[in-house]
């Protein structure tokens, strides 16, 4: 009999210990607007404190936790992990997502690619081709993956291509909706100033970093598990 409130206690641990939610693994995938330099967090960092902050437990995942040449100035403050990779193109990225994807095997991605192959003038249907290729990467390894693709902050350079890719985005991805993995697309246009939000035409400031967190926290929030209060 002595024995029996030991039994229970240890069973009623074993249960809730069960019942835990398992964070939601988030990917951030994409080049120096998601990786940023060693002066400024990134997105990354307020997104993480807006999800956290709201109750959403999540784990970012990535082969990578540093920024362009340094550390994160924000590193002690969240969970760094990410797939940001510093002036690659989607076909340079192409060549280890495989590795990537299979080792951290993400439940979302977040996907802001392209900027790179547009200013270096390849082609639209190139560009589309490789993101293509890129999101069937990301299904082979998990058929049930969220997949948060973003239209491109403005830039200083080559706007027009970059406005033509935005434009014809959602009817690209209409074409890859696939039943199980959702494919939902984050404006991050919207409002975007290039003057204002980015320090060098191209990579987004503080203000720009806080514009792009909040845009992907909104989409997140209607995919991620509602938060237990």
């Amino acid at each position: 009999m002595k024995r029996f409130p030991l039994l229970l206690t240890l069973f009623i641990g074993t249960l809730v210990m069960a019942n835990e939610e398992a964070p939601v693994k988030i990917m951030p995938l994409g080049d120096s607007i998601t990786q940023s330099n060693a002066q400024s967090p990134s997105y990354r960092f307020n997104l993480y404190k807006l999800l956290t902050e709201a109750g959403y437990k999540v784990d970012f995942v990535g082969s990578t936790a540093t920024n362009h040449n340094g550390v994160n100035p924000k590193a002690a403050e969240f969970d760094e992990d990410h797939e940001g990779h510093w002036g690659l193109r989607i076909d340079e990225i192409l060549f280890k997502i495989h590795t990537w994807v299979r080792d951290s095997m993400p439940d979302v991605a977040l996907i802001h690619l392209g900027t790179n192959d547009l200013l270096q003038d390849q082609d639209l249907s190139g560009t589309f081709n490789e993101l293509a290729q890129i999101i069937n990467i990301l299904r082979k390894h998990n058929p049930t993956i969220t997949l948060l693709v973003a239209k491109l902050i403005p830039s200083n350079r080559k706007m027009e291509a970059l406005e033509e890719f935005n434009e014809k985005l959602p009817a690209f991805l209409d074409g890859l909706q696939k039943k199980g993995s959702r494919i939902k697309i984050v404006d991050h246009t919207k409002n975007f100033d290039v003057a204002k939000h980015t320090w060098d035409g191209v990579h987004p400031n503080a203000e720009g970093e806080q514009l792009m967190a909040e845009r992907w926290f909104k989409a997140l929030q209607d995919v991620l598990p509602k938060p237990v209060k």
